[in-house]
């Protein structure tokens, strides 16, 4: 069964955009792997939508446990992680080099809107103009290809600033009505505010 078991294309471009942003693909003994996310509980509407449409791929309900930050305040994490599949090796020979995630130039023929809308669900952070992907964990050059892909595929205007001495990109005021066009079909409620200005405001 495992070995039959194909990877819809909402669900390639979901995974995909999820990887851009904290999920993880991890190799265990065999040769297929397997894709975990974990979100803070006050996420849980975007956390669950993500349950739903990947749940198939999962062996159970997604667990709850806390975690402690560097101030030893406890807060709750939710962690769902798929079934390890042969079809998800695809993934781990997109995003793994030297046994760390990167990113490619393959990437340019897989990124969606759809991938790229839950990409900023999970990894977008709005401010007063435009919005900034927390994209630290990748290199310069990864940034930068990145920023190729956002400007070729979607037409929109990018640049790399530092935090920390780590790249992000950040994506101008004047492309944000473009972006809003691309992706606001995509965007569940909850995460509407990563698209206009201010922080998140409660969830109703």
């Amino acid at each position: 069964i495992r070995d039959l078991t194909y990877i819809n294309t909402l669900n390639l471009d979901i995974l995909i955009g999820l990887i851009l942003g904290d999920a993880y693909i991890k190799k265990g003994r065999g040769i297929n792997v397997r894709i975990g996310f974990k979100q803070s509980i006050i996420n849980f509407p975007f956390f669950w939508v993500v349950y739903t449409n990947l749940s198939h791929y999962c062996s159970s309900i997604p667990r709850f446990e806390f975690t402690k930050l560097s101030n030893n305040k406890k807060y709750g994490l939710l962690i769902l992680e798929t079934r390890a599949y042969p079809v998800l090796n695809l993934l781990y020979d997109l995003f793994i080099k030297d046994n760390r995630k990167a990113i490619k130039q393959e990437l340019f023929q897989y990124i969606s809107p759809i991938s790229l809308a839950f990409w900023i669900m999970l990894d977008g952070k709005s401010d007063q103009y435009g919005l900034t992907l927390c994209t630290d964990s990748f290199t310069v050059e990864e940034n930068v290809i990145l920023i190729n892909i956002l400007i070729l595929l979607f037409g929109l205007d990018c640049n790399i600033y530092y935090t920390k001495n780590k790249p992000r990109i950040y994506i101008k005021a004047n492309s944000m009505s473009n972006l809003r066009s691309i992706i606001g079909p995509y965007i569940i409620p909850f995460s509407k505010y990563k698209l206009q200005k201010g922080k998140r405001k409660d969830y109703i």
